[in-house]
This record gives C-alpha cells, sequence and structure tokens, in this order.
C-alpha cells in the first residue's frame, strides 16, 4: 500500500507543483517542475525497482521453484545457444 502511494505521490506531483504556482513567474514555474519531474521519475524507478525485489524474494524463498529453476538451467545447451 505504501508503494502505491508513493507511486500516486510522484505521479500528481508536477500537476500539483503547477496548479501551486499560479501567479509565479514561468520561468521559475518551469524550473521547478523540471525538477519536480526528474524527483517524480526517482520516486518511480525506486518502487518499480522495490517492486522487482519482493517479486524476485517471493522466487528465491521459494525451494521448488529454485529446483526447478536449476533443473531448467541444467538444460540448455549453451554451446549451441552461444
Amino acid at each position: 500500500a505504501l508503494t502505491q502511494a508513493i507511486r500516486n505521490f510522484a505521479k500528481s506531483l508536477e500537476n500539483w507543483l503547477t496548479n501551486a504556482m499560479i501567479n509565479i513567474p514561468e520561468e521559475m514555474v518551469r524550473i521547478k517542475v523540471v525538477c519536480a519531474g526528474a524527483f517524480a521519475q526517482t520516486l518511480r524507478r525506486y518502487t518499480s525497482l522495490n517492486h522487482l525485489a519482493q517479486a524476485a524474494r517471493a522466487v528465491l524463498q521459494n525451494t521448488a521453484q529454485i529446483t526447478q529453476m536449476l533443473s531448467d538451467l541444467n538444460r540448455v545447451d549453451f554451446t549451441n545457444v552461444q
């Protein structure tokens, strides 16, 4: 739930900032929106990485799935793939 809240915050941040800066010089608004956009993109990247890590953890804690992955990996003909 927290990750989704952070993603929603990042999605709305630029609009909130733009709406909050009415009657502010356009160049200042532009600079702040660019910075807020970069921050929002960083938040999206980190939350995506967090989601990926949680999915990987779920797989890596499952012994049956690890055994199956190892079995599948051992059947790959890497010489032929290369």
